[in-house]
């Protein structure tokens, strides 16, 4: 059986409209973020942060990673930030950077996964990469009986340590 021209028309079309929201939707995997400037130190109250300095002896960096804790209006809102500060003379590479959210207990579960843009800093200044804000009922939804959530910001500076960078943030509390 042949098609109308017109029906074949706005088959082509409906298929060509598809395949193209198709190429513009975001994977399934995680987001990638751009770096930009952090707010300024100390922190607020609301962040619950953990401060590294690299090397400790020396320090020519610091990594820093907090959870975020927040309210939309409805529930309370979770979101991971880490900040990267170069304290030396001279300019270093960032790269392979993410910031994931996690709930407990054992077994913790990933509850978002966010990654950072490979960058350059300049020397004295810093940067923060935040990842994407969660409600309570998403962390709930993704670990049933979740007592606490926490970040955990992972990075490559070569400049500042041949081994990846890891830092856990202070835990939350939360009831699911």
């Amino acid at each position: 059986m042949r098609t109308k021209p017109a029906t074949r028309a706005a088959l082509v079309a409906l298929a060509s409209t598809l395949l193209l929201m198709l190429s513009l939707a975001h994977p399934a995997s995680a987001a990638t973020r751009s770096w930009v400037r952090p707010v300024d130190y100390p922190y607020p109250g609301n962040w619950h942060c953990t401060e590294r300095l690299i090397p400790e002896s020396a320090p020519r960096g610091s990594v820093d990673v907090c959870l975020i804790h927040g309210n939309n209006g409805t529930q309370p809102t979770f979101r991971g930030v880490m900040i990267v500060w170069n304290l030396s003379s001279g300019g270093f590479q960032m790269s392979a950077a993410k910031i994931n959210l996690w709930a407990k207990p054992a077994p913790s579960v990933l509850v978002q996964e966010d990654g950072c843009l490979d960058s350059g800093l300049s020397a004295g200044f810093e940067a923060a990469c935040y990842g994407t804000a969660v409600t309570r009922s998403q962390v709930c939804a993704a670990k049933p009986g979740a007592t606490s959530v926490h970040a955990v910001g992972a990075i490559n500076i070569p400049a500042l340590s041949s081994d990846r960078i890891t830092v856990t943030s202070k835990s939350r509390a939360i009831v699911c």
